[in-house]
């Protein structure tokens, strides 16, 4: 990469402020530029000329209509097809636009996670479990190839023998492992991470691994080089694959989904939509987070955040080489909770932050759309519902 140089960068330590050589990008923003409009431009382009095209046609079997019942209905089937051919094009214009990217588009994040960094910044990782701890997840996060790292279990667990469990493994790594307990649950993942945050979190990044959560071993070698290169990066959400479980049928025949998900409808959006922090499994710039002011208390934590972080002037990147792995649900009702909670949390966010994102400033609506357009997605179901009755 040409525009690589090696250059001095500040850091704040132990009181002093430090000037250390490293190797990044020359403040070009080329990790947190503006998308690009092309995609919601041919999306809205190509659902104009369908209804101009099939629009008469429609309206025409209104003249069917016998009654004032018959009328309204008719009309409402109308302007659902409508409305469907519009998340159409969407879908159909994200399956464009995904090949585009990974044939066309440069991805400068390949050669930045290769780069040895002569110096590496503290970087805390964040392991939330609530009666959830998973040996082999936290093991995951202490066992990093980098130098400079320590690992916060931030245990609101109500089970006691868990924390007996989680204080036995801790006690294994000492100086590498600290456990933060609270006396509430006030907000829950997002209360929780913000109260280790306010309090013991000093280091200048910290990443976010959840309780089922397997980070590969250069998670955080490879992540810091990235948000290193600009400033305004701040975060930078990892890749993920569904870690199967073998014995569960739901899990071989659904974790796939998860798979496409990460695989296709993240990575595009580095260049043509709103990069998302997906809640773990990602490092976070801490300056960033105060300047936000923590992550917000609703269901959706990290989508509110991703927001605020880009009404701040910072933006995030999607990495695809950097895999962790995260678990289905096993059963039927673990599966029905999860898609509950992610209806949950999308309609408390279109009820308190819908008009404050479309007055945004500083967010394009290149990034508004791609925002709504998934969010959009859970609570439409209800409206199929009526369609199909």
């Amino acid at each position: 990469m040409k525009n690589i140089s090696l250059t001095l960068k500040s850091y704040y330590q132990n009181g002093n402020i430090l000037k250390l050589p490293v190797k990044y990008i020359d403040n070009t923003g080329i990790i947190s530029k503006a998308p690009r409009p092309y995609l919601y431009i041919s999306v809205f382009s190509a659902w104009f000329l369908s209804l101009v095209w099939f629009g008469p046609r429609l309206i025409g079997l209104l003249d069917i209509a016998y009654s004032i019942p018959s009328y309204i209905t008719m009309l409402l089937f109308i302007s659902f097809i409508c409305f469907a051919w519009l998340y159409g094009f969407y879908n159909i214009g994200i399956i464009c636009f995904v090949f585009i990217y990974k044939k066309f588009s440069k991805k400068p994040e390949r050669e930045l996670v290769n780069l040895e960094l002569e110096y590496q910044p503290e970087v805390a990782i964040l392991y939330t479990t609530c009666n959830d701890f998973i040996e082999e997840s936290v093991h995951s996060c202490v066992d990093q190839d980098y130098n400079n790292f320590k690992v916060y279990i931030l245990d609101d667990s109500s089970d006691e023998a868990i924390k007996h469990t989680i204080d036995l493994y801790a006690s294994n790594y000492p100086g590498r492992i600290q456990v933060i307990r609270r006396d509430n649950r006030e907000g829950f993942k997002a209360g929780n991470m913000n109260n280790a945050l306010e309090h013991y979190i000093t280091e200048p990044y910290f990443a976010i691994a959840d309780a089922d959560e397997i980070l590969p071993k250069d998670f955080l070698k490879k992540l810091v080089n990235v948000i290193e290169a600009d400033d305004k990066c701040g975060f930078v959400q990892a890749n993920h694959r569904a870690n199967i479980n073998e014995d569960s049928a739901l899990s071989k025949s659904l974790g796939i989904g998860v798979d496409i998900h990460w695989k296709y409808y993240q990575p595009f959006r580095n260049d043509y939509g709103f990069v998302m922090f997906l809640g773990h499994g990602a490092l976070i710039r801490t300056k960033c987070w105060h300047e936000i002011g923590g992550f917000p208390h609703i269901v959706s934590e990290d989508l509110g955040f991703a927001i605020h972080a880009r009404e701040k002037g910072y933006r995030g990147r999607f990495v695809e080489d950097v895999i962790c792995l995260e678990d289905f649900p096993d059963d039927m009702r673990s599966f029905r909770i999860r898609h509950m909670k992610w209806t949950r949390g999308t309609c408390e966010f279109l009820v308190t932050k819908f008009k404050w994102l479309v007055k945004a400033k500083n967010i394009t609506w290149t990034e508004k759309l791609d925002i709504l357009f998934p969010t959009l997605n859970l609570p439409l179901t209800l409206v199929y519902l009526f369609f199909m009755v």
